[in-house]
């Protein structure tokens, strides 16, 4: 039997500030980050445009890294794994569990 692995590596845009929301004694903090995939459709030859939004939350150290360096518009490297909560509706959402940021510095 094989075992998996839950790993996540995105690269995109932070849509929103982070949000920091303490509940309890574990501090975290959220934020929207946007992916965008682009190709050319080989029977119309039209560009097409693909966007996702994930949400990302962080924990403990890794807060204070966020709230202070990340910003909207920034180009982030993330890396982490697919956490799934019911919600009180009963649907479901994934979070992404980050576990190391990287800000991509962008030429002026």
């Amino acid at each position: 039997m094989i075992n998996g692995f839950n790993f996540v590596l995105l690269l995109g845009t932070v849509d929103e500030d982070p949000v920091e929301r303490s509940p309890g004694d574990v501090r975290q903090a959220t934020f929207q980050l946007v992916t965008r995939r682009t190709w050319t459709d080989p029977t119309t030859r039209l560009t097409k445009d693909q966007r996702q939004s994930h949400q990302i939350v962080v924990f403990n150290q890794l807060v204070d890294v966020v709230i202070e360096r990340v910003k909207k518009g920034d180009i982030v490297i993330v890396n982490g794994m697919n956490q799934y909560h019911r919600k009180r509706d009963g649907g479901t959402i994934c979070q992404v569990k980050a576990t190391f940021i990287e800000k991509m510095e962008t030429e002026a």
